[in-house]
């Protein structure tokens, strides 16, 4: 996991945006971008059996919206650690 991540990232409009430190939210807060290409996943029942022996391990990407979060990157991660009986994630 990274915790105090700093940096820039470009937009689509190739406008800079800053990267805050991480933030610990409630999973249940955490929602699925409707915009992800990916429509179909794959079989995440493996990933969540590793993060009940493991640990949540590396980074989701998200916006701040009404109500909670939007997922930018990482939203098998999301699913699997649901499955794994996460409460919260950074």
């Amino acid at each position: 996991m990274v915790t105090g991540l700093h940096g820039v990232v470009l937009n689509k409009k190739g406008n800079k945006m800053t990267i805050p430190d991480t933030v610990y939210a409630p999973i249940n807060k955490i929602k699925a971008n409707p915009f992800n290409e990916r429509k179909h996943t794959v079989d995440i029942h493996p990933l969540a059996q590793n993060m009940r022996k493991k640990g949540f391990w590396g980074t989701l990407l998200a916006r701040e919206v009404k109500g909670g979060y939007e997922i930018a990157f990482g939203e098998r991660r999301l699913k699997a650690a649901k499955m794994a009986g996460f409460k919260e994630l950074p």
